[in-house]
């Protein structure tokens, strides 16, 4: 089966925040994907009000010269999540000297910051706010839900639209009908795929998501969900 694949006209921005004290910085546009793969009407699809995700809280005190240390994906105002980490970074000191149970990693959504939740940019301000003022910071992140998507496309469309960035596949909109709305419906809310659902794997693997996904007739997704408020 023949498959093309173009790039939208406006592509979906990575969006990201440098919570190091180093730069803040806007990526390059990520490719928004469509294609035949895609059925016929777009339907933005919200998540769902999470059922138990666990919560971590990292305790931090900070001096002259310190700082947080991780980059937040700021892409999605309601979905702060963890990209990457500096280790001259509170948060890397925290976790070599904290309990596994209450480790910080890649990919955790930061959801309040002193016990004060807001969107993604209240977030990051309250964070340098903080780091200037050198007290100290509570910051609450919530841990995502991990699943397995067993896809097979039986000369379905796959029926999303997604957006490449260098860690993951987003989520820009599911269509009316496609293998993905099939298979939303023969799972729970947790393992769904959405649009604030992340990609993290295509058969096994991190590197070439896209192309892998694009050239088979079945595939398996590694997909992360997060609750929304």
């Amino acid at each position: 089966m023949m498959r093309s694949c173009m790039c939208c006209a406006e592509a979906k921005t990575e969006h990201q925040e440098d919570i190091m004290g180093y730069k803040d910085s806007q990526a390059s546009a990520n490719k928004a994907i469509s294609s035949d793969l895609l059925g016929e009407e777009a339907l933005v699809v919200a998540s769902w009000p999470g059922a138990e995700f666990e919560t971590r809280t990292a305790t931090l005190n900070f001096s002259v010269g310190s700082k947080l240390g991780i980059i937040l994906d700021t892409t999605d105002d309601d979905l702060c999540i963890i990209k990457e980490f500096d280790d001259r970074g509170l948060i890397v000191t925290w976790n070599k000297l904290c309990p596994p149970e209450k480790v910080i990693s890649i990919f955790d959504r930061l959801i309040a910051v002193n016990g004060i939740r807001g969107n993604t940019q209240d977030l990051v301000q309250r964070i340098k706010d903080i780091e200037n003022s050198l007290s100290s910071m509570d910051v609450k992140f919530e841990l995502p839900i991990e699943s397995t998507a067993e896809i097979e496309l039986k000369s379905r469309p796959l029926g999303v639209e997604l957006y490449a960035t260098k860690i993951y596949l987003g989520v820009s909109a599911l269509q009316a009908s496609g293998a993905i709305v099939d298979y939303n419906a023969s799972v729970g809310l947790e393992q769904r795929i959405v649009t604030t659902s992340r990609i993290i794997a295509v058969n096994g693997s991190h590197e070439e998501m896209l192309e892998n996904l694009l050239k088979s007739e079945s595939f398996r997704l590694t997909v992360l969900n997060w609750s929304v408020e």
